[in-house]
């Protein structure tokens, strides 16, 4: 998981003790970490910076689901997954011309991904 943390008001401190992250989150700047996750289930973190008067009721819940889960979820809220294919059209209907469509295209390599989040611990 990609994690991009920022803050709207004061400085916060996104931490999630289970995967090893603790980044702050200053207003105005975007600061990235990740984390590899290889079991589904519902990390918990919070907010580790004294943030405000509220600060004690900024609890972080993070869940897990396999890929497949996911997938569907974002389908059924209007979305998309990256590099899924689009809808089958008939040809009828469809208004690309052949030079467009591009017949037995192989989609583009996903980036590789680390083996573990040794690089993530060890900004830490």
């Amino acid at each position: 998981m990609k994690f991009i943390v920022t803050a709207d008001d004061v400085i916060h401190s996104f931490a999630m003790p289970a995967f090893w992250i603790k980044q702050d989150a200053n207003p105005g700047q975007l600061h990235e970490t990740w984390a590899k996750v290889d079991r589904p289930g519902v990390y918990f973190g919070q907010c580790s910076e004294l943030c405000g008067a509220r600060h004690g009721f900024m609890p972080i819940a993070i869940e897990v689901v396999p890929e497949a889960q996911f997938a569907q979820w974002v389908a059924q809220n209007g979305g998309k997954m990256p590099g899924a294919k689009a809808a089958v059209v008939p040809a009828a209907a469809s208004t690309a011309t052949p030079a467009a469509a591009a017949p037995n295209a192989a989609p583009a390599p996903a980036a590789p991904q680390p083996a573990s989040n040794q690089a993530a611990t060890a900004q830490n």
